[in-house]
This record gives structure tokens, C-alpha cells and sequence, in this order.
């Protein structure tokens, strides 16, 4: 079973089928074991199942991000890529004219 954590992207693979959002909280305790509050594409917070969710990748082709102290600013071109080691995945990013690949673990979206 997939481990689901808050700040995850995820898709609800119910009859909604496509919806896609952000979990805010969770997992919530006592007669709602299995469910998470999620934050939809309008903002809406709803719970949602956990076994009605597949997580998505945290970063999207195009998405600005920097490096773990923030001082490099590179853009996602591709991934992510599993890590042969079963470490994070890591992704392809651009900068200045070249690339470079970084692990998952020390990529921060960067906030304009």
C-alpha cells in the first residue's frame, strides 16, 4: 500500500476520476481510518480514501525550482526517473546551457 504523506500530490482514481489535488492533512484517526483531507485544483479541501489515490510526480515538466539552499534556480525538463539505488527519484533539469540531474530530496519548488 502507498504511503501517503501531507504536501503529496495525488489523483482520485474513484468516479472523479481525473481530479487531482494536494493533501492538506491527515491521515485522519478514529471513524475515518484510510482518509486524508485533500486541497483540489479549486481550492476545495474534501476527504478522500486513500485507496482511492495514486500519487503523482512533485514536480511537472516546466516547474521552476531551485536547490536545497535556494541559491540556483533551474527548470524541470524531465522525470522523474527511479533511483537504481531505491533511493528518491531524481529528475533532468536545465541550467543556464546545460543540464543537470538532482535527487527529489533537495529540489524546492521555487515561489515567484
Amino acid at each position: 500500500m502507498t504511503e501517503f504523506k501531507i504536501g503529496d500530490k495525488v489523483r482520485n482514481t474513484s468516479r472523479r476520476l481525473g481530479l487531482t489535488g494536494v493533501i492538506t492533512y491527515g491521515p485522519l484517526a478514529g471513524s475515518l481510518p484510510g482518509r486524508v483531507v485533500v486541497r483540489d485544483e479549486a481550492g476545495v479541501e474534501r476527504i478522500w480514501f486513500t485507496s482511492e489515490m495514486e500519487k503523482l510526480p512533485r514536480f511537472s515538466r516546466g516547474d521552476k525550482v531551485t536547490n536545497s539552499n535556494g541559491s540556483v534556480l533551474y527548470t524541470v525538463e524531465s522525470g522523474p526517473y527511479p533511483d537504481a539505488n531505491g533511493g528518491d527519484g531524481f529528475y533532468i533539469l536545465r541550467f543556464l546551457n546545460g543540464y543537470v540531474t538532482s535527487s527529489e530530496r533537495v529540489m524546492k519548488l521555487f515561489a515567484a
